[in-house]
């Protein structure tokens, strides 16, 4: 017999995973039944001190586990982007790019299937960075989502789109890095969510595997020859992961074994050539999840995408946006056709502009000219600002700014301000004289109420 709970679960799923876990099936069930980990991984670009009693994520050195849950949204420096909450098993994808190799170089990366960020963040603290990482999301609701957590981790060589997987094909042999966190039928969520649980079906299995292999056609030919995959599910059944892998080493992609997985309590997985590593939550201090990485040895026949000719000519920044920015600031501003400027690095230039030949592509907004420059909430949080008139904020007033509420003790000159907390970016505030305007986005402010948490 399974162990208590585990009526919460589909009587196909719990025989599936008694014939995937013969001798330890009721430890796993057991495992369901425990609070899920906390962890967080911490942005390299915004240091900030841990607790030095934090245990550390074994397979992500940037990364700790927390002793309980705190309220996140009451602390400024989440807001700030200091840290990304992360689940543990997901940063796997760390110790693949570090065993590949894959992060000494730049290099043009694609997240595909993006939102809501964790993964995109993480692949800009481990790569080169000069890397260029396209951020894609079809969702437009959960693309929102992305955007705002991409302006929160404040790196330049971030970019954005909604783009169904199709439309890659166009970019032929493009990216070095593809990774494909899959949409799956979510088994290794079932103790974080219940309605994972309640609409999983072995239809469900089978709709996710078809969608999966439909996405991952469209994407690899843009993937160079000798780039790297790398594929994920957050499930456990062998057809949404072993099988995958199998049949991408069927199509001229080689599997790569990450040597210290195992050394973690990652199950290797093995079918025919194919080899992937599947985290249980009782193995592992996480949810479940499947990871494979490839090399592409395809006899690759389709041309290279071309090269984009017609760059915008470069120009001089215009001297009232200089001085929100740091002196390393010195090439090239994008200003559209809407007045709104962009921040384009020469490394990221080129490959940028041929992609935006396919399809739009967003790069983190610094502000808009209208009548004056207007400085975006993205150049708040952005590793660029390098603002004289900061407004540093305790505890207590930093949560009223984020809750959008009046600031206690506040007073300031005309003009805009950067608030900060601990040294790092919230948003803007305009001081009239008579009053001011806070400036952080409606949608990204506290709701809950913050009165009874003073001080804490």
């Amino acid at each position: 017999m399974a162990s208590k709970g585990s009526s919460l679960w589909p009587s196909a799923f719990m025989q599936q995973m008694q014939s995937m876990l013969p001798n330890s099936h009721r430890d796993f069930f057991a495992s369901l039944a425990l609070p899920s980990p906390v962890s967080i991984r911490s942005n390299p670009f915004k240091p900030i001190p841990l607790d030095a009693g934090f245990d550390q994520v074994p397979w992500c050195p940037s990364a700790s586990y927390l002793p309980e849950r705190p309220v996140f949204t009451l602390d400024p420096l989440f807001h700030a982007g200091c840290y990304y909450v992360q689940e543990p098993s997901s940063m796997l994808v760390d110790l693949a790019l570090k065993e590949i190799g894959i992060d000494t170089r730049p290099i043009t990366a694609l997240d595909l299937c993006a939102a809501p960020g964790g993964k995109s963040t993480l692949l800009a603290s481990a790569l080169h960075p000069d890397s260029l990482i396209l951020c894609n999301e079809v969702n437009r609701r959960r693309s929102n989502i992305l955007r705002h957590n991409l302006e929160k981790w404040g790196q330049t060589n971030m970019f954005t789109s909604q783009q169904d997987p199709s439309s890659f094909t166009s970019l032929s042999r493009f990216f070095d890095l593809i990774l494909v966190d899959a949409p799956c039928s979510g088994e290794g969520l079932f103790r974080k969510n219940s309605e994972a649980a309640r609409h999983w079906s072995e239809a469900a299995v089978n709709f996710c595997s078809s969608r999966q292999r439909r996405i991952l056609e469209n994407v690899i030919p843009s993937l160079r020859p000798g780039g790297t995959l790398i594929y994920s599910t957050c499930t456990y059944n062998d057809q949404e992961n072993i099988a995958m892998a199998d049949y991408l080493s069927t199509i001229g992609l080689e599997s790569v074994e990450l040597r210290s997985a195992e050394s973690y309590g990652f199950v290797k997985k093995e079918r025919k050539t194919a080899v992937g590593y599947q985290a249980f939550p009782h193995l592992v201090k996480g949810e479940g999840l499947f990871l494979a990485a490839f090399s592409n040895t395809r006899d690759e026949r389709l041309p290279a995408a071309p090269r984009y000719k017609n760059m915008p000519a470069k120009g001089p920044i215009p001297q009232e946006i200089i001085q929100y920015l740091g002196p390393q600031v010195t090439k090239d501003l994008l200003i559209n056709h809407k007045k709104e400027i962009y921040y384009v690095s020469e490394a990221h230039r080129e490959s940028l502009f041929q992609v935006r030949s396919f399809f739009n592509v967003a790069p983190i907004t610094l502000g808009e000219m209208k009548r004056a420059f207007r400085p975006s909430h993205g150049l708040a949080l952005s590793t660029l600002i390098d603002y004289p008139d900061v407004m540093p904020l305790k505890l207590d007033q930093a949560r009223q700014f984020l809750s959008k509420k009046p600031i206690d003790n506040l007073s300031m000159t005309k003009g805009w301000h950067l608030p900060t907390y601990h040294g790092y970016g919230l948003g803007w505030i305009k001081s009239l004289g008579y009053r001011y305007n806070n400036y952080l986005p409606s949608e990204l402010r506290i709701l809950r109420d913050i009165d009874l948490l003073k001080g804490n």
